[in-house]
């Protein structure tokens, strides 16, 4: 039987998740593992939403002060948050929810979600990412705190894919999940094609190339979708743990391609949190292996081949 490809898009985690994978199958048995895929993902939303009343997530957060059984998945989840917080030098950090909440983004901004939830958590406050205290079997955050995973789990959710029993003996898989792209292999036609999105014009790619590698991680971070105006001015979503407040950053998209999409998803908000000036150095000191920032002025700025395709592009 030939090789084929097979694509799905649909609604989740506040963004369109699109599955694509290539096999040697029939479309009977290319439903079942998108079924299969689809139902990891709607568990780990499940799970992890700050927007689900009964997430795991949310019970943490309303038994804050207490010690709460977890299971493996938080354990591993929260267990990766600390890593990177560490990593980041507290620049990902997540018990930044309150702030979230003070800034007014307490809703999805997927219209008519139906288990969005708003339970006010603005005065609590944003504590440092040590204040978590974690093992096997529990966990437990400060009473006066909330914590989010938006930083990380989209990311964290495609590396989850790639590595999945239902993926591994496919001739090539990637899945899209909110700008954060991750897959590996070929399709039935050779390389994976792969775009980046133009931070001036979001319905407009930068730039599209063909991927070359057995492997790829890429993550994009912005401040162009998530964002809204409040008492005090606009805010965005990417929250600098050091001010409290949205980055003032002159970064308006940052797409890294790093060692994980986990890592990639994380370290893309740091630059956008540290700014143009910083970011590079940054990002190469973490070992990540290219980076495109599209700046407010129009300008874009980077290294590795995210740079150089639009270098080469414009």
């Amino acid at each position: 039987m030939q090789i084929t490809t097979f694509t799905q898009t649909k609604l989740a985690l506040g963004s369109d998740v699109t599955l694509t994978f290539s096999a040697s199958i029939d479309e009977n048995d290319a439903e079942i593992i998108f079924n299969k895929l689809w139902l990891t993902i709607y568990r780990f939303e499940k799970n992890f939403s700050r927007f689900i009343p009964t997430s795991e997530l949310m019970k943490l957060n309303f038994r804050a002060g207490q010690k709460v059984p977890i299971s493996k998945a938080m354990y591993r989840i929260l267990r990766k948050c600390i890593e990177l917080s560490e990593i980041t030098d507290g620049l990902f950090n997540p018990f930044v929810l309150p702030t979230l909440h003070k800034l007014g983004y307490k809703k999805s901004f997927v219209e008519n979600y139906t288990s969005d939830y708003q339970e006010d958590f603005e005065n609590r406050d944003l504590l440092a990412p040590d204040k978590l205290e974690l093992d096997e079997r529990f966990a437990m955050i400060p009473e006066n705190s909330a914590i989010d995973l938006g930083g990380i789990g989209k990311g964290y959710l495609a590396d989850m894919l790639c590595k999945s029993k239902t993926t591994s003996d496919l001739h090539g898989f990637w899945c899209s999940i909110g700008g954060d792209v991750a897959g590996f292999g070929k399709s039935s036609l050779g390389d994976w094609k792969l775009g980046i999105q133009n931070a001036h014009n979001p319905d407009e790619r930068l730039l599209e190339f063909d991927n070359q590698k057995d492997i790829f991680h890429i993550a994009t971070s912005g401040t162009i979708l998530r964002k809204g105006e409040n008492e005090k001015g606009s805010w965005h979503h990417i929250i600098n743990p050091k001010t409290g407040k949205s980055a003032d950053s002159d970064v308006l998209l940052a797409t890294l391609d790093s060692q994980s999409t986990t890592e990639a998803d994380v370290f893309a908000s740091c630059a956008i949190i540290l700014g143009s000036n910083k970011a590079i150095d940054w990002l190469k000191k973490r070992d990540v292996g290219s980076a495109l920032l599209q700046l407010k002025n129009g300008d874009f700025t980077g290294y590795g081949f995210l740079y150089n395709m639009a270098m080469g592009n414009l």
